[in-house]
């Protein structure tokens, strides 16, 4: 299984649309051509204690629907919503967000995982 993690280094004002974009590989680094990606899953949690699923996004089918979109050259690009960008523990004042992506290629006969962590600011608060 190709396994990454990634952070973002920008931040997402809370209610804002953003978008992801990202390339598949394999275990070797080798980009995947998208003519190989056979099935694409999403999840969307928050990383407080709790771990609530944002706007129940688990495990969604999206391979060209439901926030992913995949170009022949093999691009793939995940738009995150404003209802989906959202504090989700009210007192705090930004927090972090993880992306899951897997998926399978080559026949379904291997697979991948990706974390994506970014973080999301309410409006009101400005950084030091």
């Amino acid at each position: 299984m190709a396994d990454s993690y990634t952070r973002c280094e920008d931040s997402v004002p809370e209610g804002s649309s953003c978008e992801i974009l990202a390339n598949f590989v394999d275990e070797n680094g080798l980009t995947i051509d998208a003519t190989q990606i056979e099935s694409l899953e999403l999840s969307l949690w928050a990383m407080i204690p709790s771990r609530p699923v944002i706007q129940g996004i688990l495990n969604e089918d999206s391979l060209n629907a439901n926030m992913g979109a995949l170009t022949a050259g093999g691009a793939f690009t995940i738009t995150i919503l404003g209802a989906s960008n959202v504090i989700m523990d009210p007192p705090s004042e930004h927090e972090t967000h993880r992306i899951m992506v897997r998926w399978t290629y080559a026949g379904g006969n291997r697979t991948g995982k990706a974390l994506i962590d970014f973080d999301v600011f309410r409006v009101d608060w400005a950084a030091p």
